[in-house]
């Protein structure tokens, strides 16, 4: 004996709740002789599970989702993830295969992953992971922290200035980390004053 989920059954006969929303549940009068009580529970609960899906549960669906990063190594990371679903999605991260806690420079909340003055080790693949009881979806970035020594372009910088005029020396290297910066004139360091 076949069960046809796909028709719906004629007449409903209670409300039944189902995660959380209430569902009508239908079922049909069985006929004399032919039916039986299992034929007509199936069918209830085949049209109950179809009419509460519909309704209410789902898996995890992207909002928003995370995309590869470059950053200088000291900045401050901030990503989001964002999913809907029902029941509403709960969030985990992972870096390079292991679960990430909050803890020091790191700190996680729902889909929310900031890592502070982040770090040459703070590099790799992170992923968000959106759940709830139907399945997961996960949302993957890379993370690559940037590290270079400075480069003045060009080097060295002449300046031709006129006696008892203002001057002005500019020094932008290229590195990262962003470096800390200091004058030297010949051998000794140049103090700041009032000139």
């Amino acid at each position: 004996m076949s069960l046809d989920c796909g028709r719906k059954p004629e007449y409903p006969v209670r409300t039944h709740a189902c995660t959380g929303r209430t569902c009508k549940l239908h079922a049909e009068r069985p006929p004399a002789g032919n039916q039986t009580q299992d034929l007509l529970a199936a069918r209830q609960q085949c049209y109950q599970l179809r009419h509460c899906a519909a309704h209410k549960a789902s898996l995890p669906q992207w909002v928003r989702m995370i995309n590869d990063t470059q950053m200088d190594s000291g900045e401050k990371l901030q990503w989001e993830c964002k999913a809907i679903g029902r029941p509403r999605p709960t969030y985990h991260w992972i870096r390079n295969g292991l679960p990430l806690t909050s803890q020091g420079r790191v700190d996680i909340v729902n889909g929310e992953l900031t890592i502070n003055k982040v770090q040459q080790t703070d590099s790799g693949m992170y992923q968000c992971v959106a759940e709830n009881k139907y399945g997961a979806i996960y949302s993957n970035a890379e993370l690559k922290i940037l590290a270079s020594p400075p480069v003045f372009v060009p080097n060295p910088i002449r300046v031709i200035a006129t006696l008892g005029k203002d001057v002005s020396l500019e020094c932008k290297p290229r590195a990262s980390p962003k470096p800390r910066i200091t004058w030297k004139r010949g051998d000794r360091r140049v103090q700041p004053n009032k000139r």
